[in-house]
């Protein structure tokens, strides 16, 4: 996974670091992404090496250092031991809070997707059933099945003949 993600995120078209940054909307649109000036990756020797071949196959050239959780220990590329700061070093508890962040964001992202896929249903995907439609359907009826077995008359009493006799034909 982390060798996708970031394969992914540096197989952009970057921006040069001299480059005034436009806002934030039109630089996504053209997907035309800065470089970081540090890429920092959660985990520690493994996940640091995949991320130092996406950026040498890339030919991109940025510091890079792994953070892992369980001492805390900082990897950087060519050194075999790892740099371990005091739990008070300010460096150390911003690389801390980072982490924290983009764990946070994930989390949430993932959280919001399986959400949302939980609340789709077969309806969404017949033309004329929108929201209020869907819900009205699925108070009278209860489930897609009894929807299934409803008469046409009954459906139409809720979307319209027209409406009826598509959601009809699609379940």
């Amino acid at each position: 996974m982390m060798r996708e993600a970031l394969s992914r995120r540096f197989s952009r078209k970057h921006a040069s670091k001299n480059q005034v940054a436009e806002n934030a909307a039109q630089f996504a649109a053209r997907q035309n992404w800065p470089l970081p000036d540090l890429l920092v990756v959660d985990g520690g020797k493994g996940q640091l090496g995949v991320a130092v071949e996406v950026l040498r196959a890339a030919k991109i050239k940025i510091p890079v250092i792994g953070l892992a959780k369980r001492e805390e220990e900082i990897f950087v590329p060519g050194k075999s031991k790892a740099i371990l700061l005091p739990k008070s070093n300010y460096v150390l508890q911003l690389l801390q809070r980072l982490r924290d962040e983009a764990h946070r964001f994930a989390i949430t992202f993932h959280r919001n997707l399986r959400a949302k896929q939980t609340r789709a249903s077969r309806l969404d995907a017949i033309p004329g059933i929108g929201p209020k439609t869907k819900k009205l359907l699925l108070k009278k009826f209860g489930t897609i099945a009894e929807i299934k077995k409803a008469t046409p008359e009954e459906i139409a009493k809720i979307t319209g003949s027209k409406i009826a006799d598509n959601l009809r034909e699609k379940l």
